[in-house]
């Protein structure tokens, strides 16, 4: 091994010697470059790890391709070229249009790319709405959750979630589920249509629309690289987030608490920026805007449902608007969904004010602690 070391050495101090004349030496009682296995990547280094699609020094990094060429996950190969595929869109994206509009166009691209359980999810509500006939020996409720966990099968197959993305994205399923049994059976809304898998007159593949709100969290979180920055001390998050749950329940026999736990949100929040990255440039949006966006879009998604005759809101028909007020009750569960994501994103989490980079988006390596809570 001192043999090795004193070679290399003298190597690396010859002026113009390549690596290419250095390994055979390293040939000599180890194995040679091409042979060893990947240094596993530090979340407390900042590197700039080579890239897939061109081999040459790249400075795009994420925490879960960290993950994997460490071995925490295996070596996921259809994620990594849907890396590749995802560089390469926007490497076309920004050669074909203006900076500005190239920036827009890849942002609506991600966030379509984090959504894509949802939006399978809502094409299923659509299609077997048009196509399910009654007389079928199938109910579509069966069907749907057949799908649903066909659907969520093909996710883990070919790694478009990670095992730690979908043990949150399961709990999250589970509180869904308890939450939807309790409101139909308070009234609130119904799912009028027969099925076999359904428990105290919810189908069980109700469970999986809130498990579509987890995935684009957890999917999200990893495609812009975010950051969140200064984050509350976490176990304030914990309490409020799980104030908002319980809320859900206790309006039913207490007064209802959701414009306080609303105010609430904005304060605990207010300073909390999420940092991201479209491109190479940082950007940030305040926390309580992006959950108020968020709980816009899944405002449609509400309607979807309740047009495809899938739950029924107390008092409406399948033609008739869900009630907007339904949009702050999304806000506030929205919250409940991100801290249960971030029980294991914490590396996400800073108390500290930072601005990122592509460089530095380990927490690590910024000399910022992630919240312990």
């Amino acid at each position: 091994m001192t043999e090795l070391i004193l070679q290399i050495t003298n190597s690396s101090q010859a002026p113009g010697t390549s690596i290419n004349a250095m390994a055979p030496r390293l040939q000599t009682g180890a194995m040679s470059i091409s042979q060893r296995p990947p240094i596993p990547f530090s979340p407390c280094v900042s590197t700039e790890p080579t890239s897939p699609v061109s081999g040459k020094d790249h400075p795009e990094n994420t925490i879960a391709d960290s993950l994997y060429r460490g071995g925490v996950f295996g070596s996921p190969p259809f994620m990594t070229s849907t890396r590749s595929l995802e560089r390469r869109l926007g490497d076309a994206t920004r050669a074909l249009l203006p900076a500005g509009i190239a920036e827009f166009v890849m942002f609506l691209l991600k966030q379509g790319w984090a959504c894509i359980f949802g939006f399978g999810v809502l094409a299923g509500l659509i299609v077997t709405d048009r196509m399910w006939q009654e007389d079928w020996a199938v109910a579509r409720y069966d069907a749907l959750l057949l799908y649903a966990i066909a659907l969520q099968t093909m996710f883990l197959v070919l790694r478009l979630e990670t095992w730690r993305e979908v043990r949150v994205i399961l709990l999250f399923h589970l509180t869904g589920t308890v939450m939807e049994i309790f409101k139909v059976n308070a009234g609130s809304w119904a799912y009028p249509e027969l099925g076999i898998f359904k428990v105290f007159g919810v189908p069980l593949f109700s469970g999986f629309m809130y498990a579509a709100v987890g995935s684009y969290i957890a999917r999200v979180i990893r495609i812009f690289d975010m950051r969140f920055a200064p984050y509350p001390p976490f176990w304030m998050t914990v309490v409020l987030a799980s104030a908002i749950y319980l809320n859900f329940f206790a309006h039913h026999f207490i007064l209802d608490s959701r414009y306080v736990l609303m105010v609430t949100t904005v304060v605990l929040f207010a300073r909390t920026r999420i940092w991201y990255f479209i491109g190479e440039t940082p950007r940030w949006m305040p926390l309580p805007v992006a959950a108020f966006l968020a709980a816009c879009a899944l405002y449609a998604a509400e309607n979807i449902g309740q047009a495809t005759n899938t739950w029924v809101y107390a008092g409406h028909t399948r033609f008739d608007w869900v009630s907007p007020a339904k949009m702050g009750s999304w806000y506030l569960l929205l919250y409940v969904s991100f801290v249960t994501v971030t029980l294991v994103v914490r590396d996400h989490l800073s108390s500290a004010p930072v601005t990122p980079t592509r460089a530095t988006i380990i927490p690590g390596s910024t000399g910022q602690k992630p919240q312990s809570g």
